[in-house]
């Protein structure tokens, strides 16, 4: 026997999880306007996930979204094509937590500077700021997503990429308050962050030729080109990061 419903006598999340907590065997046909996804469950654990054009994963963060639609639970039904390991509760956080980046980095996109002209500002005022010890520079949004980035003939030293996302990390979930800038030197030179309005991230390296005092110095002069670059309510930010 079937189960019906709608998505708005019970929701998609608490569905999600029902056939697991009742350690049902069958597939759940979920659908929201022309969208269509099913979830295949063996005595309670999810096992695969689809919809048109997604599977596993990405099927769980399409439909966490919707809150409007109908059910359908088909006991009985089973896969031979497994897609999912992970436990039902664990993949339901990952898809909602997903979901949440993926709105914010579109809010934050929405609020950055719009258009190719306005990165193309952003990305020349860091070329102006590269050479000497200064090796690199880049720009990131709260996921880490570069925004606009200047490097030099040299090879990036290994483990950058790895540096702006534990950079963007450390600068957003600094247990203290109002962080502005970290600066650290290691054995390849010294690695500057400062955090930019817009939730974004600077990230500044210097090679050993240059002391931390120094390439914080020169890390304080471009926020505040970037300030001039950006204007209005950035400049002030801008300008106390720098001061």
């Amino acid at each position: 026997m079937a189960l019906r419903g709608t998505l708005e006598d019970m929701p998609i999340v608490d569905l999600i999880q029902f056939a697991h907590q009742s350690r049902r065997t069958g597939v759940l046909v979920v659908t929201n306007s022309a969208e269509e996804a099913r979830l295949f469950y063996l005595k309670g654990k999810l096992v695969r996930a689809e919809s048109p054009g997604n599977e596993g994963r990405e099927t769980l963060i399409q439909v966490v979204d919707w809150d409007r639609g109908e059910f359908e639970f088909c006991a009985g039904v089973e896969t031979d094509r497994p897609n999912i390991e992970m436990d039902v509760h664990r993949e339901v956080m990952n898809a909602l937590k997903v979901r949440d980046e993926r709105r914010e980095q579109v809010r934050l996109r929405a609020a950055a500077p719009a258009g190719s002209a306005a990165r193309n500002e952003i990305a020349a005022a860091l070329r102006e700021f590269l050479g000497g010890p200064v090796t690199y520079l880049s720009m990131l949004d709260a996921q880490g997503v570069r925004l606009a980035s200047a490097g030099g003939a040299r090879p990036l030293p290994e483990g950058t990429e790895d540096l702006e996302q534990i950079a963007v990390g450390l600068l957003h979930a600094f247990p203290r308050p109002d962080v502005r800038r970290v600066t650290i030197e290691d054995g390849l030179g010294t690695a500057a962050m400062a955090v930019l309005p817009g939730e974004r991230c600077l990230v500044m390296l210097a090679d050993r030729s240059g002391t931390p005092g120094a390439v914080s110095v020169t890390l304080g002069k471009l926020l505040t080109r970037l300030a001039i670059v950006e204007g209005g309510e950035s400049e002030t930010a801008l300008r106390r990061s720098a001061g």
